[in-house]
């Protein structure tokens, strides 16, 4: 039946809650983000507010005298991102540097950002991307004199692009140790 304004009435699609999104910022190297025990917890203490990814893909497409037919060639994949944060403790933020600042390092610097993909319960699952190859690529910084909080953007380029889905967690599945810490969790 309408509902007072003549419209179908909506119907719910579903639910998912930000709070469980998080990225993790991952390195082999040894000094950036250990945490106790010698385990690995890259990223904590990095307090990022924001951060955006694309991925593209350069296609030519060609075309044959004589004839109706195109052609595509697929040209290399590249990715950029973004990110935005809040300059917090120096040890971290120096090593995070040294990490992804080196070229050198690009084979063992990924980022993962996981978020769920559904509330909590049957049929709830997580989606993750990690970027592959990541390399700082430029760094500039603001301070405003009301709150002095120093914001710092980063930009970053990477070479793949994976992605992940599945109940209790991809990264998981995929060998990761899972830090929920950055960004909502």
């Amino acid at each position: 039946m309408p509902d007072i304004f003549g419209r179908r009435p909506l119907q719910f699609g579903g639910a998912f809650a930000a709070d469980d999104a998080f990225i993790r910022f991952g390195s082999n190297v040894k000094e950036f983000g250990t945490g106790t025990g010698g385990r690995q917890n890259p990223g904590v203490g990095l307090v990022t507010q924001n951060i955006q990814f694309s991925y593209q893909q350069p296609i030519t497409r060609i075309y044959e005298v004589g004839t109706q037919l195109t052609y595509y060639i697929a040209g290399r994949p590249q990715g950029n991102a973004n990110a935005a944060r809040i300059l917090g403790p120096s040890r971290v933020v120096a090593a995070f540097y040294e990490a992804f600042g080196n070229v050198c390092n690009a084979a063992k610097n990924f980022l993962w950002f996981t978020f769920n993909q559904g509330c909590a319960g049957p049929g709830a699952g997580r989606l993750s991307f990690r970027l592959n190859h990541v390399v700082l690529q430029s760094i500039g910084m603001s301070v405003s004199a009301q709150d002095m909080i120093i914001n710092e953007q980063l930009a970053f380029f990477f070479t793949s692009l994976e992605a992940f889905a599945g109940a209790g967690g991809a990264i998981a599945a995929a060998g990761v140790d899972i830090v929920p810490a950055l960004v909502g969790g």
